[in-house]
């Protein structure tokens, strides 16, 4: 995954450009880019992600963008190209929290849990 933060503007998109197209050359199926730091993306920005996108697809890869800011959403959402450029991760992808039987709290045997009070528990 590449992180992408900052502003991409005509001084920053030949960076990101040469960035993502790297990442492309490799043999994978997605180049993902987490977007969620960019606080300006102009239309240069755009430009780059689409020309990104046609690049990655000639390579037989697919770039998907990550997390978009607001206001790279609304970018986004105004050129009608959300659908091509943001898609969820698919649900094998998704981040779970994992409770392992050593992180779950032990009985120990022969001890009972007695409330004494409000809210409150004594082992006896």
């Amino acid at each position: 995954m590449l992180f992408v933060a900052g502003e991409i503007d005509l001084v920053t998109a030949p960076l990101l450009l040469t960035a993502v197209n790297t990442c492309a050359r490799r043999p994978v199926q997605y180049v993902d880019v987490d977007v969620s730091g960019i606080r300006f993306c102009d239309v240069t920005g755009l430009n780059v992600f689409l020309e990104s996108a046609r690049v990655s697809a000639a390579r037989g890869c697919r770039l998907r963008l990550r997390r978009p800011a607001p206001q790279l959403r609304r970018l986004l959402d105004l050129t009608s190209t959300t659908a091509v450029l943001v898609q969820a991760p698919a649900p094998s992808q998704n981040r779970r929290a994992v409770i392992l039987p050593s992180m779950q709290p032990r009985r120990r045997a022969g001890r009972r849990m007695r409330r004494s009070g409000p809210g409150r528990a004594d082992a006896q």
